[in-house]
């Protein structure tokens, strides 16, 4: 009977302090949350937007609770209203502070959709959209994607391909960023994608590059400026031309027109 006693008497105990400590964290976490109230917000990396039209996107005002803000709710805004961010850091800095960190896009090619022109960046995001007919529109130096049309596209999301086509997506999204990656974005013209296994692109208006398949891609666009250097060397900078970069041991060829 005695160690029953004790039993009930421990239990009693265990419990007691289990819900004495839940009452403290509550009470501290309800005394807290009337103080932590956001009196500043910063928006750090925005170029295309002004901090002002952030802050009005977030949806955050100043007096809100800053335990009780969603981050991911505040990014959604966020990306809805402004497609040309890609990247949002939402961060509490206590006492009184938001802090926004945002990392932008740009528009680096063009992709015909029915009678519009799609403005993507180098991971197949649409940026905007502008009438096809509207050239004025468009802003200069896109590279043109031929050889790809996407499905249902909408602002602010990645560009889907239709059933079967999704490699030939995958392909285009490597070629791009490889391009930026690279640092020859103003040379390229276009980027022919028909043929996967034969991709080819324009350069500095001279020259049909041909790439093969999409393997090794950033490895053969490094070598492209300094094969137009050779070329130069050896025929007139008017002279144009057939750039295969193709080969996988790194080889390549000039073929003039």
């Amino acid at each position: 009977m005695n160690r029953n006693k004790l039993r009930r008497k421990s239990t009693s105990a265990a419990i007691y302090i289990t819900v004495t400590a839940l009452l403290i964290i509550l009470l501290t976490v309800l005394g807290m949350s009337v103080f932590l109230k956001i009196m500043h917000i910063e928006v750090d990396g925005a170029l295309r937007y002004t901090e002002e039209e952030i802050i009005a996107a977030s949806g955050i005002s100043s007096g809100s609770n800053l335990l009780f803000i969603s981050t991911g709710t505040v990014s959604d805004r966020i990306h809805t209203e402004m497609p040309y961010i890609s990247e949002i850091k939402i961060s509490r800095v206590l006492p009184d502070l938001i802090r926004i960190d945002v990392k932008e896009s740009s528009a680096i090619a063009s992709v015909c959709y029915s009678d519009e022109l799609l403005l993507i960046d180098s991971a197949g995001r649409v940026l905007q959209s502008v009438a096809a007919t509207d050239a004025g529109a468009v802003p200069y130096g896109l590279i043109e994607v031929i050889g790809f049309s996407p499905v249902g596209p909408e602002i602010g999301k990645v560009m889907k391909a239709e059933l079967g086509d999704e490699t030939r997506l995958r392909y285009l999204t490597d070629v791009l960023s490889a391009i930026e990656g690279t640092g020859i974005r103003a040379d390229v013209s276009y980027i022919d994608i028909t043929s996967i296994a034969n991709i080819t692109l324009g350069y500095m208006e001279r020259f049909r590059v041909v790439l093969g398949s999409a393997g090794e891609i950033s490895q053969k666009l490094r070598r492209l400026p300094g094969s137009v250097e050779r070329i130069n060397e050896t025929v007139s900078v008017e002279e144009t031309g057939i750039i295969d970069l193709s080969d996988t041991a790194g080889k390549w060829s000039f073929t003039p027109d």
